[in-house]
């Protein structure tokens, strides 16, 4: 009796032994499962028009904390004016964000010694070093052109606006150049976010961070990506 007891007791033992390496086997070749993003992430379109409007358009979008913001440009060249050159210094001037201390800002470095580079449509390194110059003259342009960026009440606030946001320069497939700005609060979608609209960048690989990105090549906003199209014009 006593042995057909501790037989038994053995083969629970093994089994138990059996069901629990092969459960540590399974986890090990399970893939760790990225919920999608949310359906109220959806990029707003702006249109960039040099006026009133517009400020007062970005801003409102800003003030609600859009996860994604789009602006279309409209332009090959960063030539688009004063106005957004305005919105870009602030975006530079807003620095690190205080809950990620390891993430850095990008491109801000002085390169006054750099020739004027054009876009060839070929080389992303040539756009890189394009948009680090606007990044660098920024806001000297909007020292001498924005009516807004000298008083000092509304750069603050516009600053503080654009704190959780990253910035991308895009240069799509009709070499027009885009500004795309991610919200961080919703960074956990930012990659699923950017391959969705055919936006890759090498920076890509680290997830969100707040700094100044450069991608090229087809944007599928319109293709893939639910969006909510806003045009600003100036009120009568």
């Amino acid at each position: 009796m006593l042995p057909n007891r501790l037989r038994s007791q053995y083969l629970a033992a093994l089994l138990i032994a059996c069901l629990t390496s092969l459960s540590c086997r399974s986890n090990r070749n399970v893939r760790t499962y990225h919920a999608p993003p949310p359906p109220d992430i959806k990029p707003s379109v702006l249109q960039y028009v040099e006026t009133d409007g517009f400020d007062e358009l970005f801003e409102t979008v800003l003030t609600s904390q859009d996860p994604l913001v789009v602006i279309q440009t409209g332009a090959s060249q960063p030539d688009w004016g004063p106005r957004l050159n305005a919105w870009i210094a602030a975006w530079n001037r807003g620095g690190k964000v205080v809950e990620e201390p390891r993430r850095r800002v990008r491109m801000q470095a002085p390169l006054a010694a750099l020739a004027p580079t054009v876009v060839n449509g070929d080389s992303v390194h040539e756009f890189r070093l394009l948009i680090a110059d606007v990044l660098t003259s920024a806001e000297d342009l909007a020292q001498r052109g924005s009516s807004w960026w000298i008083e000092e009440r509304v750069r603050r606030h516009r600053v503080e606006l654009l704190r959780p946001y990253s910035l991308r320069f895009h240069l799509d497939e009709e070499n027009k150049i885009q500004l795309i700005f991610f919200n961080g609060k919703y960074a956990r979608y930012y990659r699923e976010m950017m391959q969705a609209m055919a936006m890759p960048a090498e920076e890509d690989d680290e997830g969100w961070s707040r700094m100044a990105t450069c991608s090229r090549g087809k944007c599928a906003t319109t293709a893939r990506t639910a969006q909510r199209v806003r045009i600003a014009v100036d009120a009568p």
